[in-house]
């Protein structure tokens, strides 16, 4: 679809989690003409406690996202829409497969422009920042292979931005990103408001909080180093070692170059290389993800 300057442009932010999402939210919200608006997916479908009462991160009771539970994600973009202004690129960080195939459908039916990036990290710093969260290694690496696979064949235009990256050479991946928003790089500043976002990385939103803290002071905080940690699980054979290192080395290729994508043949080796580390699919999650993306 054509990019249209004149029209709103609605920018879908996906990732595996813990991949800075929230952070390349934050960093966007800086732009005048951009609104920032968080997870607001869990409005409309609370999955936890914390769901059911959604605070803001400007840390006042402003009362932005009090009404939106129930809402579809085209009735939630215009209440934001009314909220700020207009302003010219609404960014959702939803991540849900479901909830993106739902906001690009509605955001395409009232001729906005969809535009999806996917920041990403490596798969053994992926681990290890779930290791932080007390998650285990099969748990985060199915997760990480099931959700990266289902996204590239859902939104194959996809731009994927290395975290790394983002972090090391940030104002280069901005200046790019709005290139592609046609928006005005330099009118890029330091907001002195705090960004209405609900939801997100706590660690985020509790950095740029902070007085006298910019988006790139989070951005250093928000990175995670890795040691380079290679996945290791005490059920594999040979062949399941060889269909992971297939998978995982297919998905890092196609996520850094955003010419490529996995050939749909990964679906079998990934069902094959799960079934024969854990004895059986149990994995209902990743199940769901692969049957979201249509594989």
């Amino acid at each position: 679809m054509q990019f249209k300057p004149e029209h709103t442009t609605l920018v879908l932010i996906g990732g595996a989690g813990f991949s800075g999402s929230t952070l390349l939210e934050l960093l966007l919200g800086q732009h005048s003409q951009v609104a920032p608006m968080g997870e607001v997916h869990a409005l409309a479908h609370p999955t936890a406690v914390r769901h059911l009462k959604p605070t803001c991160s400007c840390g006042n009771d402003c009362g932005r996202w009090t009404d939106m539970g129930g809402m579809n994600p085209l009735e939630i973009y215009q209440t934001v829409l009314e909220q700020n202004h207009r302003p010219s690129v609404l960014v959702d960080s939803s991540k849900c497969l479901t909830w993106l195939q739902l906001a690009e459908r509605g955001a395409r039916s009232e001729n906005w422009n969809v535009v999806h990036l996917l920041p990403w990290k490596v798969l053994s710093a992926y681990i290890q920042s779930c290791a932080k969260r007390g998650r285990g290694r099969l748990r985060s690496h199915v997760k990480w292979m099931s959700y990266h696979l289902a996204y590239l064949n859902l939104f194959p235009d996809a731009h994927c931005i290395p975290l790394d990256s983002l972090v090391s050479t940030q104002d280069l991946v901005l200046a790019r990103i709005y290139a592609l928003l046609r928006l005005d790089a330099s009118d890029n500043q330091i907001s002195t408001e705090l960004p209405h976002i609900v939801f997100g990385s706590a660690t985020a939103r509790a950095s740029m909080a902070k007085a006298g803290t910019n988006a790139h002071d989070v951005a250093i905080r928000s990175s995670h180093r890795h040691d380079g940690v290679t996945p290791s699980f005490n059920r594999q054979t040979g062949a399941a070692k060889q269909s992971w290192s297939i998978i995982t080395r297919s998905l890092e290729e196609s996520l850094s170059d955003n010419n490529r994508r996995p050939n749909h043949r990964l679906l079998s080796i990934f069902s094959r290389a799960l079934y024969m580390t854990t004895g059986r699919l149990r994995h209902r999650r990743s199940r769901r993800l692969l049957q979201c993306s249509n594989l």
